[in-house]
């Protein structure tokens, strides 16, 4: 899923240097990128939902809610989270102060408030020198609330009323969503008049009350495998495992098309104009969507995805618990932090020297950016994380 992300933001880069909708499937090419890689996001939020959800009911259905306990867990996320992030945003900052072409957006500076203190995703009209922060911020906001939301879970004794509480939680954001729409635009029935204008991005995609809903959908999942294994084990290991399993990777497949390919929406999902990104507002139908399409149906479709990879005991399974697979997990989130600017750095130089063939500068811009990427978050892991996540794992041993 990082590889999809880093290929939505190369292609942005692309875009600007080179005009690639004057080229056959061009636009087309921008449009899938763009849908891929905001799908990666809701992606991760379910799956941190699941994952982390995972981890605290095991916590919890031992011992109960405990402070002490929590506390535990705020401390060993900050080891894996802070340093790295902090040793990137000053790197960055370091960097662009001799070399601006690595600023993401044109800032220079850090915006110290919302970026050292995780709150970049509600700075709707303050540019940050790490724009992407603003999902780092979204998820730490999570994990704060992430062992209450588990203990309000665990108090309701029958698991039909965990199940109604969660997903009643969860439809919260929704109404939200539908009511920041519905304000902005009022009776003018399109967008392009609506006062004051609604930037899909920034008001309804980002901010934590908006998008808790696909957290929530990930821990009823957890609670799902977690308080019923020996039905998971039935269903996706019994008589009729292999139709529902190819039933359910049918679905699957349908929706993540559904969700990319270009001829199901009017626009893509984030708004691109060739200076980068555009605040244009467009139809009311594409704000609808981000209410529905990106927060339900996209939480439904990685919930079942999630489901069948952690139940796979066949090629895909042993494949994705192999060692490669995790040492390439271990680096993502810091592929994530440096990516970006890398990405930029990249596909503008390149342009100078493949102006002409957008096509090549996409597919060498691509490889480039992985590479160099992984090369630098390895780096980082080797002299950051890994010393870090020892003492974690000596203090709590």
């Amino acid at each position: 899923m990082i590889l999809i992300a880093l290929h939505m933001h190369v292609m942005l880069y692309v875009a600007v240097v080179a005009p690639l909708d004057q080229y056959a499937y061009g636009k087309e090419w921008i449009r899938i990128a763009l849908n891929a890689g905001w799908q990666t996001m809701d992606f991760f939020f379910v799956l941190s939902g699941f994952l982390i959800g995972r981890l605290l009911l095991e916590m919890q259905s031992a011992e109960g809610f405990r402070l002490k306990s929590t506390l535990a867990f705020y401390v060993k996320r900050g080891f894996r989270i802070f340093p790295l992030y902090y040793v990137t945003l000053f790197l960055l900052w370091g960097v662009v102060q001799f070399w601006p072409i690595f600023s993401v957006n044109g800032v220079t500076q850090i915006n110290w408030i919302p970026e050292l203190f995780y709150l970049s995703n509600y700075t709707r009209d303050q540019p940050v020198l790490a724009p992407w922060s603003w999902s780092l911020s979204l998820e730490e906001h999570l994990y704060i609330a992430a062992p209450f939301a588990v203990a309000s879970t665990l108090s309701i004794p029958s698991m039909r009323g965990r199940f109604v509480f969660l997903f009643f939680s969860a439809s919260i954001p929704l109404i939200l969503r539908y009511l920041v729409v519905d304000q902005s635009v009022g009776a003018h029935g399109t967008m392009e008049n609506a006062a004051p204008p609604l930037n899909i991005f920034k008001d309804l995609f980002i901010p934590t009350h908006l998008r808790f809903d696909t957290f929530l959908y990930g821990l009823a999942g957890a609670i799902l495998v977690y308080c019923y294994p020996d039905h998971f084990k039935m269903l996706l290991h019994g008589k009729h495992q292999r139709w529902l399993r190819v039933f359910l990777w049918t679905v699957v497949i349908v929706l993540y098309l559904y969700f990319i390919l270009p001829f199901f929406h009017e626009v893509p999902f984030m708004y691109l104009s060739y200076g980068g990104m555009s605040d244009t507002p467009t139809l009311l139908s594409v704000a609808m969507k981000s209410v529905w399409d990106f927060g339900f149906l996209s939480s439904m479709l990685y919930l079942i995805l999630i489901v069948l990879l952690v139940t796979d005991q066949g090629a895909l399974g042993s494949f994705l618990g192999s060692t490669w697979m995790r040492k390439t997990a271990t680096l993502s989130y810091g592929v994530y932090l440096v990516h970006l600017p890398i990405a930029k750095f990249v596909s503008h130089t390149l342009s100078k020297y493949l102006g002409e063939g957008p096509i090549g500068i996409a597919l060498v811009s691509l490889g480039l950016t992985a590479f160099l990427s992984y090369g630098l978050s390895y780096i980082l892991h080797l002299i950051v994380e890994k010393p870090l996540l020892s003492v974690r794992d000596r203090i709590f041993t």
